[in-house]
């Protein structure tokens, strides 16, 4: 059978070169913001094919130094690409650039709108709510602004720690170059500047360490992004450890005192949206009739997953599944919340990337967005995005459960 890597060195380099020049059009010739995304997207969920082929090239061989020098190139290369330009899918940078001066000019951004404060750019992300990102962030954010750096650099930094750290821990090379030479993650990090990439260092950080530190880290998790609050029985099940959930308790408990009671119920109301207040892409979620069925449903998971054997990089990969597959949001960057469990496990990956190859198709909307402030999603699309997920996640079942009968 042909092998993409043993077959030559140059084989590798050509397909670095042909991305990164297929690439560079949609960012950076291309002059209609619209035809960018399009192309982009696009490109996106193409470059799976290549991707896909070079996992499975590289799950049967041992690499040598030269194999890790081109995969390092290829993954910064395509990288450094996708850092210059603008944000280009998501207005999300706006936002953190918002708070970031709101927190630098004295105020609490838990407490201030954009609204309030008078903001003259009307594309920042809830233009008529205070902030709802952890304060980790929040103070990432900040300093990364004060320092005059783009607020790119802060997610791409922490994106790069956890490749970084991946590669040192001496994982096989095809898991390494899951997130190495993830489409998904270079255009997302990189390119669209979003902050997801702490969330999954603390995550992965959480499943590598034991006892106490690994509270630690999941506390960091939940200060990011507050929803891996959910995920503490399976923290309590597999790594109980009291000095661990003293450490835990000690990180969170000052975040009451971030605002009044009120204003925090408001924040609960507001980021509880996301389970389905309002939708974008819906998986499952459609046969649900609110958010808080969907709130239900996570919570039973993360009740229910620790009963069964797994150990905990696999019930956190599984959690995390259900959690999205159930919530009334999946927009394409909420995928890489993934990426953690993946890495720790040696599951088949293809069930998973299967979606995540398909739903940057899904930022269609965006077209009509840019060209006239409208946002219009096209219905058949999600359709088809989860059709494709859930045919194939049938069939990688069936195909389970014939091999372990």
């Amino acid at each position: 059978m042909f092998d993409l890597v043993h077959a030559s060195q140059p084989i590798w380099i050509a397909y670095a070169s042909l991305l990164g020049l297929a690439l560079a059009p949609g960012i950076y010739w291309i002059q209609d913001e619209a035809a960018r995304i399009l192309y982009v997207s696009v490109f996106c969920s193409i470059a799976y094919l290549p991707y896909l082929f070079a996992l499975y090239s590289a799950r049967h061989f041992t690499p040598g130094a030269a194999h890790w020098r081109i995969a390092w190139l290829t993954a910064l290369g395509l990288r450094l690409l996708c850092f210059f330009p603008p944000a280009l899918f998501s207005d999300d940078v706006l936002r953190y650039e918002w708070e970031a001066r709101t927190m630098l000019s004295g105020l609490n951004p838990y407490l201030t709108t954009p609204r309030e404060m008078a903001a003259i750019n009307l594309r920042i992300p809830g233009y008529d709510f205070a902030a709802v990102y952890g304060p980790w962030l929040e103070a990432v954010h900040a300093l990364v602004f004060a320092a005059g750096l783009p607020l790119k650099a802060s997610g791409a930094a922490a994106e790069l720690l956890l490749l970084v750290l991946v590669a040192r821990q001496g994982m096989a090379f095809e898991r390494w170059l899951l997130l190495a030479w993830s489409p998904l993650s270079i255009v997302e990090f990189w390119l669209n500047g979003h902050n997801d990439a702490w969330l999954i260092l603390f995550l992965y950080l959480g499943l590598w360490s034991v006892g106490l530190v690994s509270w630690g880290f999941l506390a960091m998790a939940v200060l990011t992004k507050w929803w891996p609050a959910l995920l503490m029985p399976v923290w309590w099940a597999r790594a109980y450890s009291l000095p661990g959930m003293a450490a835990f308790a000690a990180l969170l408990i000052p975040c009451a005192f971030l605002m009044p009671v009120e204003a925090w119920l408001t924040k609960i109301r507001f980021a509880s949206g996301f389970l389905g207040g309002w939708q974008n892409n819906a998986f499952l979620y459609r046969f649900l009739s609110d958010k808080w069925q969907s709130f239900t449903v996570s919570l039973l998971a993360g009740m229910l997953l620790p009963l069964t054997r797994l150990d905990r990089d696999h019930l956190t990969l599984w959690f995390v599944t259900i959690f999205l597959a159930f919530s009334g949001n999946i927009h394409p960057w909420y995928l890489t919340w993934l990426l953690p469990g993946l890495l720790r496990t040696k599951v088949n990956p293809l069930p998973w990337l299967v979606p995540m190859a398909l739903l940057p198709l899904a930022y269609n909307p965006m077209l009509g967005w840019v060209a006239g402030g409208y946002w219009r999603p096209d219905e058949r699309i999600p359709l088809f995005i989860w059709s494709g997920t859930g045919a194939f996640a049938i069939y990688s079942f069936l195909k389970w459960w014939k091999a372990i009968r």
